[in-house]
């Protein structure tokens, strides 16, 4: 039997930064089991009896080894280590060339510390970010700096987050992609992506996995948005009958599926599960053959809200992609994810 210190380490994928995490590791000379701890700090798990527990050695070895990678990263802290790895990270993943150009980001809060703290954080992680104190005057800003992503506060005294966003999806009915960052449960996440948003995010601020949500809608590459939305096509479910929707069954970034409790239940549907589907909206000769992940899931009636799937999509062929983007544009819908409402059009106004 292997002793605590020869056990293997934890075999879940550590991040989606596999590659990063082995050039970062290699550059700063760490052992198998030090790598082994910067990948548990990577995972959010930073209490060193629970990376002990996790990697099967003592609390105290943890510490000594965390002594070693203080000196070798030249870092004091589990902070200062995670910061220099996203930043190595950030160096790496410019250098593979993975955008045309830096992906632009408008914060906005009314609170300048809080747009500052995130920018910063972004712009370490190879992000272009401006900052915005006054919600009405987004739709200037979006214009003047050709805004790829808005991050924005829900709660603020000028202009709510969703006002805003039903603002800038009057003129802009797809682009910007939106997220909203708060600490307060005023939406779920079925309301702000039917609305137009790309999904929320609460306080306290990951800026890791803000990093990843944003770099996981603006990759063009499917391996790579994959890979950054930690999505494993093996295990996709596939769906082989045609679905047929409605105009407000579909969204610019997905697609409500009506679907009955059992049905759910039967196919292993939960959220987080990768499907692979073939979808044929009302009144359009084609079918789109769509990969999507379910982000939220209604089983029971609420309402006029009928059981379903919220499912946002990841990939499509480029020719389908350009199809369903005509078939978006000539119907101006402006949601993301529609809620499924009865049988009326899914829009936000």
């Amino acid at each position: 039997m292997a002793s605590r210190s020869e056990s293997k380490p934890n075999s879940q994928a550590p991040s989606v930064f596999a590659s990063e995490i082995e050039g970062f590791t290699s550059a700063s000379r760490l052992s198998r089991r030090e790598s082994d701890i910067v990948m548990a700090l990577i995972r959010n798990v930073t209490n060193s009896e629970e990376i002990a527990n996790a990697l099967g050695i003592s609390t105290h070895t943890v510490n000594n080894h965390l002594k070693s990678i203080f000196e070798k990263t030249s870092t004091k802290s589990k902070t200062e280590i995670l910061s220099s790895f996203l930043r190595f990270a950030a160096d790496r993943l410019q250098n593979r060339s993975m955008f045309v150009r830096k992906p632009r980001v408008l914060v906005i809060d009314d609170e300048a510390m809080i747009t500052e703290f995130i920018a910063g954080g972004l712009g370490e992680r190879g992000i272009k970010a401006y900052t915005l104190t006054d919600p009405t005057q987004a739709l200037e800003q979006i214009a003047k700096y050709n805004i790829d992503f808005v991050v924005c506060d829900v709660r603020m005294p000028a202009m709510n987050g969703l006002d805003v966003l039903k603002t800038v999806r009057q003129q802009y009915p797809v682009w910007p992609y939106f997220v909203f960052v708060t600490g307060y449960p005023d939406y779920s996440m079925e309301e702000v992506m039917h609305y137009g948003a790309a999904g929320f995010i609460e306080k306290p601020l990951d800026l890791d996995k803000l990093f990843r949500h944003i770099m996981g809608h603006l990759v063009e590459s499917t391996e790579e948005r994959e890979e950054l939305l930690q999505v494993r096509a093996a295990g996709a479910v596939q769906l082989d009958e045609v679905l047929e929707l409605q105009e407000g069954e579909l969204g610019f970034g997905g697609a409500f599926i009506p679907m009955e409790p059992n049905t759910q239940k039967r196919t292993r549907l939960n959220v987080g599960s990768v499907v692979e589907l073939n979808l044929a909206p009302t009144k359009w000769s084609h079918t789109l053959k769509v990969k999507g992940q379910v982000v939220w899931r209604r089983n029971v009636k609420n309402g006029n809200l009928r059981p379903g799937l919220g499912i946002r999509f990841i990939n499509m062929s480029d020719k389908d992609q350009d199809l369903f983007a005509d078939y978006i544009r000539s119907r101006e819908i402006k949601s993301f994810i529609p809620l499924g409402i009865g049988s009326e059009t899914d829009v936000a106004g």
